[in-house]
């Protein structure tokens, strides 16, 4: 089974870095907004305009991207997903650049935290269109809007990791999942 998988806040934690970041950066920049922690989107999380959220990640995007640790226990299910013979398809958003080097150092956090996986695509802004080109069967991400996206083409499965931004959603006609223990007991049902 092919399964495609989102990195930040999936299987990481970089959410929290983010935020410990946006507070140094409204500090700074004297921008008094309460962070709502519950937002995805970022002018109502942390009170940015978009010249704020374009200088924002020129600045710390990667400091937290190399920041971010693993999510509890995601190291030893994604290689229990291996063993049970499935294939790890990480596909990300992130921006690859000449400049940025997002692939490079994205394998190299996935490398030096020790996660399997068959294929890196970053760069995706059609997340969809990259599961139908990977034959992916299960999908795995944190927002919402690409879960239903992906679930809607009636061709794959999804699982919507919980975050704080995602939270408040309910009765949706895919499943929920908290941590990657409850991920590993899904996909085993499914083989």
């Amino acid at each position: 089974m092919n399964i495609g998988i989102d990195i930040d806040d999936t299987i990481t934690n970089s959410s929290d870095i983010f935020v410990k970041y946006a507070k140094i950066y409204n500090k700074i920049h004297n921008i008094d907004h309460s962070i709502n922690t519950d937002e995805l989107d970022q002018s109502k999380a942390f009170g940015w305009t978009q010249k704020n959220q374009k200088e924002f990640a020129l600045q710390y995007l990667k400091i937290i991207l190399q920041e971010a640790l693993p999510k509890e226990n995601v190291i030893e299910a994604i290689k229990k997903l291996k063993e049970l013979g499935c294939n790890i398809i990480f596909i990300t958003a992130r921006k690859d650049t000449e400049v940025d080097g997002m692939y490079a150092l994205t394998k190299q956090w996935l490398d030096d935290n020790n996660i399997e996986f068959d294929k890196l695509v970053v760069n995706c802004d059609n997340k969809l269109q990259e599961c139908i080109n990977n034959n992916i069967k299960l999908f795995i991400d944190d927002n919402y809007f690409t879960c239903k996206q992906v679930h809607d083409s009636k061709k794959i499965e999804v699982l919507l990791y919980k975050t704080n931004y995602n939270k408040n959603y309910k009765n949706l006609e895919f499943e929920i999942v908290e941590n990657w223990n409850e991920i590993i007991e899904k996909v085993r049902r499914k083989l």
